[in-house]
Order: C-alpha cells, then structure tokens, then sequence
C-alpha cells in the first residue's frame, strides 16, 4: 500500500502538466490566506486589547501563528492539492474549449452528409439529417456540461484557498454560457 508521501507525489507529477495561472503560487496562496485570516479578527483584537501596542503585538502574534500553521505539511498537502485540482480543470477547460470548433464544425458536416448517395437508385432519407443534427446538439450539450463541471471544481478549489482566478479563468464561464444560448436557438425534436 502506497504511504500518503507517494500518493501526495503522484498527484504532483499529474498535475506537472497543469495550467499556469498567474498568482497561483503556494507562498502568496499563505499569504493571502494569513492576510485575509488576521484582517477578518484585527478588529476584535483590537477593541480586546488594553492599548494600540499590545493589540499590534496579538496582530503580529496571530501572523505567525497562521504562517507557521498553514506552513505545516498537512496544511501544505491540502493547499497543494486545491491548486493542482484549479491547474488541472483549467487545463481541461481551455484544451476543450479549443478544440469545441473544430468538434461543431465535423459534426455538422457530418449530419448534413447523406446517409445515402443518390444514384439511379439510391434514395437519400431526410429524416437521418435531422436525427444527426440532433445527435450533433446533445453531444455538444454534454461536453458543455462537463466544462460546466470542471469550471465548477476549479471555482471551489480556488475559494477554498481564497485565490480570484484571474480575468482568463472566468472568461471561460460568459465562453460556456454564450455556446450554450446559441444551442438553445437551435430547434431539435
């Protein structure tokens, strides 16, 4: 059985392949969240303590306090694990989206593609452009949905340790609800 350290290496070597996403760095990720840990409670440190020094001396405390807990290998393992889960939907987000025209575009050749060439006597059937165009729709539907999905775990992972995907990222969901208004346009049985 394979101890935690290998595993947390497994992960890590399939997530090598991840996305690059600007600021998701696991130093400013501490920091960030520290910040944003103390900046919450400075103020109830503050109307708690005697006089402004002791309460800047319980803030700067409370600092290390945060730095050394999320510095732990525990706490680093989950914060690792949150960005590798963001590089990797990332990833599979872009790589999908841009290969989606291309996915459309032989589709749609496809259904209206005769299922039989017309000769002396061949007759072409109407109705299997019509059930390949539905095919077409609910395939395109599916894979929607799975960016959809994807999307959605990269948006938890990052608000678990508070990071704000850059404008790149959420780009990506007006992408996902554009495709998906054009497929609702489309009239299919």
């Amino acid at each position: 059985m394979a101890s935690k350290e290998e595993v947390e290496a497994i992960i890590e070597k399939l997530a090598a392949g991840g996305a690059s996403i600007p600021g998701l760095d696991i130093i400013l990720i501490i920091e960030n969240m520290v910040e944003i840990q103390v900046t919450g409670m400075e103020s109830a440190i503050e109307a708690a303590a005697d006089d402004i020094e002791q309460a800047k001396e319980d803030i700067a405390a409370m600092k290390v306090q945060l730095l050394e807990f999320f510095n732990t290998a525990d706490a680093k393992a989950v914060i690792k694990a949150e960005i590798n889960s963001i590089k990797n939907s990332a990833k599979q987000i872009a790589e999908t989206l841009k290969s989606l025209p291309n996915v459309i575009q032989r589709a749609a050749a496809e259904a209206i593609m005769p299922s039989v060439v017309p000769t002396s006597g061949g007759v072409t059937n109407p109705s299997t452009i019509i059930l390949k165009g539905f095919k077409l729709v609910n395939d395109i539907k599916t894979i929607l949905r799975m960016l959809t999905a994807l999307l959605e775990t990269l948006l938890k992972s990052a608000l678990k340790i508070n990071f704000i995907p850059p404008d790149s990222i959420l780009g990506m969901v007006d992408t996902i609800a554009d495709i998906k208004q054009g497929l609702d346009k489309i009239p299919v049985p």
